[in-house]
Formats: C-alpha cells, structure tokens, sequence
C-alpha cells in the first residue's frame, strides 16, 4: 500500500528526532565519564604507605666553551731553549797504509878516531895476533869508561864474557838485524839484561880493555853489524 505524503513527512520527521536524541545521549554519556574520571584521583605511593623513590639530582656538565668563568692566565713569555748539539764520537782516523814507514834511526855507539876500519874480504894486518886477518867491525878509540849507546831501538839478546873478545852485548833490532859491543868493561849498567827492550842512544856499557887478541891495541870498542849470519859494514847504517 502506497504511503501517503502524510505518512511520509512523519516517518522522516521521527527519523529525524532519533538521531538527536543519539546525539544527546552521547553528550551527556561522555560528560559523566569525565565527571567520574575527576573524581577517582590515582593513589600516590606517597599515600599507598610506600617510601617515596630517590630523587635523581643530574648535574649539567660545567661549561667547559671558551666562553666560560674560568680565570684566564696571561700566558708568560717564554725563553726558547737552545739545544746543544750532541757532539759525535771522535772517529778514529783509518790508517794510510800507502804512507811511508819511518825509517829507524841509526846511531854511532860514541865518538871516538876509527883506527880500524871494517873488512870482511880484504886481509888487514893484527898487531896482538901477528897475522892478517878479516876484521868484520870497526874499532872506535876512546877513553876506558866512555859511555857506549845503543845503534837503535831493540832487546838485549845477550850479555855475557867473551873468552877471546871480552865484555860482550849483543842488541836484536829486529827483521834480522843486530849489532855487537865487545871489549865493553866487565860490569853493564843495571838494566842491561837479556830480555830488556832499550831505545837509540841508551848507554848499555863503557869502554873497556878485555878483549884480548886486540890487547896491543890502544883501549877501543870493538862495534859489529849483523844482517842475518851476515856481517856488514856499519857505514851502511850510519853516515
């Protein structure tokens, strides 16, 4: 059955008044919820009994900008210290092994008159003896005790009496060379022993009168050169 315009405007005329209700309602519903909500207050621990919890103090962080209160010092003027340089280790210096050696030095034993020279091939006349013979050192007159030194550096090899030539000291000079002191005074300085290292000029005996197959001769020193089992002339050392 077909609804009158009547009828219509009716039923739309109630739908109307129901949604307003509906909104009403749930105006008024939500103003007594908060109502409600406001009057029940949650219970502090505080008023449950219970201890309250520590306050947390934080404390900010000191204001470490430029800017801050800190005092500022006026910087002092420093002085620059000044190093010393660490002074390196002397270096040894390296040995020229191209540089010359030094030639030792080669003395006569005294100054005396040679009366008799060195020869070791031509025969030259004894007057102790009576005969010709070689004479393999020179003979150097002097005064009995005249000092008598050393030719060059070396050792004392021997000291000792000769049967025919007398007082006798014999100096190693080393590379084979030696040189020979006979008819010295029976007593040496003290030092002059077998073994003792003596140097150019040191006085190793005196001029002395014990060699006896040069007895006739006035008192001498009777000086030899060695090289080996070699006698040489004693000029070619000593000029």
């Amino acid at each position: 059955m077909a609804l009158t315009n009547k009828t219509k405007r009716k039923i739309n005329s109630g739908g109307l008044y129901i949604a307003l209700a509906v909104c009403i309602l749930s105006v008024i519903c939500v103003g007594v919820y908060g109502a409600v909500l406001g009057l029940v207050k949650p219970e502090t621990a505080a008023e449950k009994g219970g201890a309250s919890l520590p306050r947390v103090t934080v404390e900010e962080p000191a204001d470490k900008s430029p800017s801050s209160s800190r005092k500022t010092e006026t910087p002092k003027a420093t002085v620059p210290v000044k190093e010393t340089p660490e002074t390196p280790p002397a270096e040894k210096p390296e040995q020229d092994v191209s540089a010359t050696p030094v030639e030792p030095t080669y003395l006569m034993p005294l100054v005396g008159t040679v009366i008799k020279e060195f020869s070791d091939e031509l025969l030259v006349y004894s007057e102790t003896m009576n005969d010709y013979r070689v004479h393999n050192g020179m003979d150097l007159a002097a005064v009995i005790g005249e000092r008598v030194k050393a030719m060059s550096d070396g050792v004392v090899e021997k000291v000792y009496d000769d049967p025919l030539m007398g007082q006798t000291v014999i100096l190693d000079h080393g590379n084979g060379l030696k040189s020979v002191y006979q008819s010295l005074m029976p007593s040496v300085p003290d030092g002059v022993e077998e073994g003792a290292v003596v140097q150019a000029g040191d006085v190793i005996g005196g001029v002395g009168d014990t060699a006896l197959i040069e007895c006739a001769e006035e008192p001498h020193l009777h000086f030899e050169v060695w090289r080996g089992d070699t006698p040489i002339n004693p000029r070619d050392l000593i000029s």
